[in-house]
């Protein structure tokens, strides 16, 4: 969680706009064959606590540390572009997909074009797996999830790839 500390081991994670927290998510996709196709992504979470507002999901652009990294810092001593992944250096523009719950429970959110094609260029290259980052800084509330922290595994985020080998 992108905040003033690191919170890489918590469980529940939490996006909140009103005091500026995001989420960082990476996947490991290695056991996709280089050579495969993929036809859709989806990312699957573990609502713990819904909200009014909707999040998005951006590519990171930054190889950040998950217990290193926070609000200043995406890894010890080495500094965002912009405080919060906000900079043209640290995340991506473009939106993968967003997320709206507003109730507690498991939801599966499908990656726009722009997502699959990122999770292909994952599966391709694996050295550019710089995962997602998930905002809205301007929220009124909060959203939390279960991390992979969660002593359910089935509780843990998620990302489902179909694809042709």
């Amino acid at each position: 969680v992108l905040f003033r500390s690191n919170y890489g081991t918590a469980n529940p994670l939490v996006v909140n706009g009103s005091v500026d927290c995001a989420v960082l998510l990476e996947w490991n996709v290695s056991s996709v064959p280089s050579t495969a196709t993929v036809q859709t992504a989806t990312l699957t979470l573990n609502v713990t606590d819904p909200s009014v507002n909707t999040f998005t999901i951006y590519e990171l652009l930054r190889n950040w540390t998950g217990t290193g990294a926070t609000w200043k810092v995406y890894a010890t001593k080495a500094n965002w572009q912009i405080a919060g992944a906000q900079g043209a250096l640290d995340c991506s523009s473009t939106p993968l997909g967003t997320i709206l719950s507003t109730s507690a429970a498991a939801i599966t959110i499908q990656l726009n074009a722009a997502g699959v094609a990122l999770v292909q260029q994952w599966v391709n290259t694996p050295a550019s797996n710089r995962g997602v980052l998930i905002r809205n800084y301007a929220a009124i509330d909060s959203l939390s999830f279960s991390s992979a922290e969660a002593a359910t595994a089935v509780q843990r985020p998620k990302l489902t790839i179909t694809y042709l080998p």
